[in-house]
């Protein structure tokens, strides 16, 4: 994770899980509805959401990913988190 390649492969795999999860709650509030062909209509449709989210993932990554890193390290160390110590 320390390359940017690294990061985006992350961001880009991250996005499609979210939109995996978020077809979850369609599905749950729709359960009545429930089939085969539902689902996988669900998940066909939301394609092109999904690669949405996984492409601004990583958009905003290559952008901002220098300077949001930086924000936990920071907070690690002013805290002494995850130091062996």
């Amino acid at each position: 994770m320390k390359k940017l390649w690294g990061k985006s492969i992350f961001g880009f795999v991250w996005g499609y899980v979210f939109g995996w999860f978020m077809n979850l709650w369609i599905i749950v509030g729709n359960i009545e509805a429930f089939s085969w062909e539902y689902l996988i209509g669900i998940y066909v449709s939301s394609i092109y959401f999904d690669l949405a989210h996984a492409l601004s993932n990583v958009f905003f990554l290559i952008v901002f990913g220098a300077c949001w890193i930086k924000i936990p390290q920071r907070v690690r160390r002013k805290y002494g988190l995850l130091s062996t110590a």
